[in-house]
């Protein structure tokens, strides 16, 4: 089974980008029952998971064009063995 993790509530555009990363790069389907994914209150955890090995993955938000790079997500994966591997560029449109 792989798991997962992003931060925000399902139908959150975290949720809409981690759908994407998981067809556009791992090619899997989400009904896949080999594939859970897994939402987080906050960020830290996430990354604690990761490296703890309890997740497999995770989607997080490095930049933004509004605000540029988002510190508080770089300040928490600095001094962690964690390595991007992928980018996706989530589109977003408020109504």
């Amino acid at each position: 089974m792989m798991r997962i993790g992003y931060q925000g509530i399902p139908g959150a555009y975290s949720e809409a980008a981690t759908i994407a990363f998981v067809h556009e790069q791992l090619h899997v389907e989400i009904e896949d029952e080999r594939l859970e994914i897994v939402s987080y209150d906050d960020f830290k955890p996430m990354v604690d998971d990761l490296v703890a090995e309890k997740v497999d993955r995770i989607v997080m938000p490095i930049e933004n064009s509004t605000t540029g790079l988002i510190a508080r997500t770089m300040d928490i994966i600095r001094y962690q063995p964690v390595l991007a591997k992928y980018e996706h560029y989530q589109p977003v449109n408020h109504v």
